[in-house]
């Protein structure tokens, strides 16, 4: 399935905040996301794992020290336990007490026009429900239309478009991946709809050649505002930004 190149009411690539708007406001959290629109992002990227209890929360890292501080993962924890962390206090005192989201908790704290890139986070090849959660998840909220669903992991991807082929899905990759995977050759099995390359990556002939297989382009993460400018002269359809109120700006 494809997903529709800048609708009309959008004649230049999306504003996609990062994490939320991650250089605002605590990443993957619901003050995030709102931070995001405020500051005039068209959509929001965010990261969603499941627990051990079979809930799917908004959180980048496979371990918990970074962003809260404790030792531990999120696929061996359950919800009551993250519920116990504060996932805002390392950004600043304002934020402390944010909590881990659920991806529904994200989801309802988003204006119903907002596009949603769910990057689906699993560090296995193995399955452990989470695409089956993020499918429910986009038909429970009526997201078809305004959204995709992306990974690292073409395995996941793979089973996604099997078990929902109508959810438009894009394939990230980077140049400090293995062969291959850098360079994004696992799109050749899988049925995408966007390409998510590393802005490093990003030139008129990666563009060009997949507005030619119908897929969109949109890139992570863009924080100068002089490769913001790069990536809008070269058409691609979202940039993926800590910083959406740089790009706005630049947007006009």
């Amino acid at each position: 399935m494809t997903i529709n190149h800048r609708p009309p009411s959008l004649p230049r690539p999306r504003n996609i905040g990062h994490r939320g708007a991650r250089g605002l406001a605590p990443e993957n959290t619901v003050a995030g996301m709102r931070a995001a629109i405020q500051a005039g992002a068209d959509g929001v990227e965010f990261d969603v794992q499941r627990t051990a209890d079979g809930h799917l929360v908004v959180f980048h890292d496979d371990d918990l020290q970074r962003i809260c501080g404790v030792s531990g993962r999120v696929v061996t924890s359950t919800l009551a336990q993250l519920r116990e962390l504060d996932a805002g206090r390392h950004f600043g005192p304002p934020f402390a007490g944010e909590p881990i989201p659920t991806l529904d908790e994200v989801l309802e704290a988003l204006p119903a026009h907002c596009f949603v890139n769910i990057e689906a986070k699993r560090f296995t090849l193995a399955s452990d429900g989470l695409e089956a959660g993020i499918v429910e998840a986009v038909r429970r909220h009526g997201l078809l239309g305004r959204c995709v669903v992306s990974s690292f992991n073409p395995v996941l991807l793979w089973r996604l478009s099997r078990m929902a082929p109508e959810v438009p899905l894009g394939l990230l990759y980077a140049p400090d991946l293995p062969p291959g995977l850098n360079r994004g050759w696992p799109r050749r099995f899988l049925r995408l709809a966007a390409l998510h390359p590393h802005y490093e990556q990003v030139t008129p002939a990666l563009v060009d050649a997949a507005h030619r297989r119908g897929w969109q382009v949109n890139t992570w993460t863009v924080n100068d505002p002089a490769e913001m400018q790069r990536l809008i002269a070269l058409e691609v359809d979202g940039i993926i930004t800590d910083r959406p109120d740089v790009l706005r700006e630049l947007l006009g």
